[in-house]
């Protein structure tokens, strides 16, 4: 016997461990209260401010790689053997003293006699203008050969450098000779997406209402619009921009008036033709356009919505029938009945009844229902999206149902017979909830967000409404949607958490019922916490 009751009770433990794989009220409470606090953080105090420095425990490593100078790329003789170059020379005989030193010919390209007067924007009235062709073809004809002022004592690399850097000059070395142009011809890739990118947000409300028609009457004539009124209220953002094009006219800007720009949106490369001075400047410009364009954000969407609901159901009837007080009263009957009870069939129930026979309160029954209901509604939803910087990012969540929009009523048959099936047009509605985000970071890290959310549900089953009645009987259901819209600018710190919308709602209804022999009655109260919150982090690019 004592075996068969240790069976039973391991057979038990068993079965409670495979029921607590199930959702427990601990499970419920224990969710309420992460979201809780978590909500209560984000609409109290706000978030802690970021630290302004920060100490790394470890060795700290670069994350790229840092160019050296050129002459450190070179043969030795151009870093190491010192010679003596006077001042006021021509470029003619500072290849030939460079030759010399080194043992390398120097090539001197044609360009290098353009006078640097051709490479200046004309000034026409004032107003900065380029010069045209003709004008800038005609000026580079006269051929002018730079002279360097400067003297040296130093190494061959050295010297070449600095006659470069001062007459606007450039100079590389191909393993066998030394060659020193004015243009230089360089690719670039712009870090961008080819395309108009679109923006737009927009939330109206309003009123468009019309009096209606007039006809001309019974003694004909024209029929006219009696009068019409609308009010609409809109606001909203709207912008389109293209990166590739208008980095291309960035770069129109900072070329010389002899130098080239080719663009190709399909592979994003850049074909740069022009001086060194300027290849240099439209060199900067795509590295900051292309640091700028390649940050990453990482954006977190948390929504927290919980709903608390307290209820309270209590009754008390008494049905009192009187049978018999005394032997003289027996033709009297006295009756109360208790209204209907507002308490539901879950609450308990104390039940009393006289059983005495012959007793004055024979047939009496009290009874007494009562009922407490407490529940929790956890919802936690996070999603996470990842964009790069200037780029608009979307979120969507949503559900499409079907109903009966329409019906088309059957035409009946001229000899009287049975009319014909109605005809049902479809309808769909979709709800849900879309959010954009547009992040925009700054070189500190601090980013600003354009966010735009649109959120929609509906209320409560279709509505149906009908007309007519049997064969002429037409019914349609009616979709009725609440929702919300969004838009708003905000600015944070790099892995700060911001609250996008926070609302807490209270609802109260009761009702009673009370007659002479009992009484009931059902409260309610519900709470509802809503807090939607955003997280935003710059991610390193590769």
């Amino acid at each position: 016997m004592r075996p068969t009751k240790i069976k039973s009770i391991v057979a038990m433990l068993v079965a409670v461990s495979l029921v607590g794989c199930a959702v427990s009220q601990s499970d419920v409470n224990h969710a309420y209260d992460v979201a809780n606090s978590d909500a209560t953080k984000a609409m109290g105090s706000g978030p802690d401010s970021m630290a302004l420095v920060e100490e790394v425990p470890t060795a700290f490593l670069g994350d790229r790689l840092v160019p050296v100078a050129y002459e450190a790329t070179l043969p030795a003789v151009f870093r190491e053997k010192s010679v003596v170059f006077p001042g006021n020379l021509p470029l003619s005989k500072i290849a030939t003293f460079v030759s010399s030193a080194t043992g390398y010919p120097v090539h001197l390209s044609p360009d290098v006699f353009i006078p640097r007067e051709a490479l200046i924007p004309r000034t026409n009235g004032g107003a900065a203008a380029q010069p045209s062709p003709m004008q800038a073809s005609s000026i580079a004809k006269s051929n002018v050969e730079p002279v360097y002022a400067q003297p040296c004592i130093c190494k061959a690399g050295q010297y070449l450098r600095g006659v470069t850097e001062n007459l606007g000059l450039d100079w590389t070395f191909d393993g066998t000779t030394i060659s020193i142009s004015r243009f230089v011809t360089k690719t670039f890739t712009i870090a961008a997406i080819p395309g108009k990118v679109s923006i737009k947000s927009t939330m109206s409300k309003g009123t468009d209402t019309s009096t209606g028609n007039q006809s001309g009457g019974a003694t004909g004539g024209t029929s006219g619009n009696t009068g019409s009124f609308s009010s609409v209220t809109s606001t909203g953002r709207d912008g389109t921009f293209d990166q590739v094009a208008i980095i291309q006219s960035e770069l129109e800007k900072l070329k010389s008036p002899l130098g080239e720009v080719v663009v190709n949106p399909q592979s994003r490369l850049v074909m740069v033709r022009d001086t060194k001075e300027a290849v240099d400047r439209m060199g900067a410009l795509l590295a900051r356009e292309n640091a700028i364009s390649t940050r990453q954000v990482a954006l977190r969407v948390r929504t927290l919505q919980i709903d608390m609901s307290k209820g309270s159901q209590a009754g008390v009837s008494a049905d009192v029938v009187f049978n018999r007080i005394s032997d003289g009263l027996k033709q009297y009957v006295i009756t109360f009945t208790s209204p209907t009870s507002l308490a539901t069939a879950a609450g308990g129930t104390v039940g009393l009844s006289v059983l005495k026979p012959g007793s004055p309160f024979e047939g009496t029954n009290a009874i007494i229902s009562g009922l407490n209901t407490f529940g929790k509604t956890v919802q936690d939803n996070t999603q996470t999206k990842l964009t790069l910087n200037g780029l608009p990012v979307s979120i969507g969540s949503f559900e499409t149902k079907g109903y009966l929009a329409a019906t088309t009523p059957s035409v009946g048959s001229i000899s009287g017979g049975s009319a014909g099936v109605p005809g049902l047009q479809p309808g769909s509605v979709t709800v849900g909830d879309f959010v954009n985000i547009l992040p925009s970071v700054n070189d500190h890290n601090q980013i600003i967000l354009s966010y735009w959310s649109d959120s929609s549900k509906l209320n409560g089953p279709f509505t149906t409404i009908s007309t007519g009645s049997g064969d002429t009987l037409q019914q349609i259901q009616l979709p009725d949607i609440i929702g919300s819209k969004d838009d708003q600018t905000i600015a944070l710190s790099d892995g700060q958490t911001v609250v996008l919308y926070g609302a807490v709602t209270n609802h109260y209804d009761g009702s009673s019922n009370n007659g002479i022999a009992g009484l009931s009655g059902n409260w309610n109260k519900g709470r509802t916490f809503q807090v939607i919150m955003l997280t935003a982090t710059v991610v390193p690019s590769m």
